[in-house]
């Protein structure tokens, strides 16, 4: 099919992939809110204090938290690998460059040429923007949890902490720590199962009949 006839084919069938991405983040924000306003209601029935409407659980370090620090961590996973992965190589995964010695490189890299301000800025874009996303949710993340933090010392009929006690913690340290850890293990799972392991028709995965030394071009 000539590719100018993809215009052709409607606005679903060229963005499914993203619409489905989406349509199963808002689903799953969906059940979170929904079992979570549950337990969390609970909680304060057992701590004898009155129980709080949907809309107010929606404000809640609890619920923000539990959103912010899954989000925080699946953007650094993400711009690490666009970042790391613009320099360093792993021989038969699908989503590495090439390595050097077989002339690995990205096309627009050929050139000797300087670029200049708004040309390094169009080059780096997209590990800019993943930095800048990282920053935003980590923030976000950080402020919700201090939230949560202070709503469970509540339920234990403690007094609060202050913001600038909360980031110095073992609790908020624990929780980058917890999510992190998840993200980079299963990364580096991925790199490693795509040499050997294939899934047809996925751009994220080499051909079927491409061995496990050869590296994918996904990057290229």
């Amino acid at each position: 099919m000539p590719v100018d006839s993809l215009t052709d084919d409607g606005f679903f069938s060229n963005n499914g992939l993203s619409i489905a991405f989406f349509t199963l983040g808002l689903f799953s924000i969906a059940g979170q809110a929904l079992s979570g306003f549950a337990a969390y209601n609970s909680s304060l029935s057992e701590s004898q204090l009155p129980v709080i409407s949907f809309a107010a659980y929606l404000g809640t370090g609890t619920f923000l938290d539990g959103i912010f620090s899954n989000w925080q961590a699946a953007v650094l996973q993400l711009g690490t690998l666009i970042t790391l992965g613009s320099f360093l190589r792993q021989r038969g995964a699908a989503h590495s460059l090439k390595p050097k010695e077989e002339g690995g490189h990205k096309g627009d890299q050929v050139s000797g040429s300087k670029p200049s301000g708004h040309g390094w800025l169009h080059d780096h874009s997209l590990s800019l923007a993943f930095s800048v996303l990282f920053v935003i949710f980590l923030g976000l993340h950080a402020f919700a949890g201090a939230l949560k933090n202070n709503e469970d010392e509540l339920l234990r009929h403690h007094g609060p902490i202050t913001f600038p006690q909360y980031l110095h913690s073992a609790a908020f340290l624990f929780s980058i720590g917890q999510t992190w850890e998840a993200e980079f293990f299963v990364m580096g799972l991925y790199l490693l199962l795509s040499i050997f392991l294939r899934e047809r028709g996925s751009s994220e995965s080499k051909s079927s009949s491409c061995g496990t030394q050869e590296t994918g071009e996904v990057n290229e």
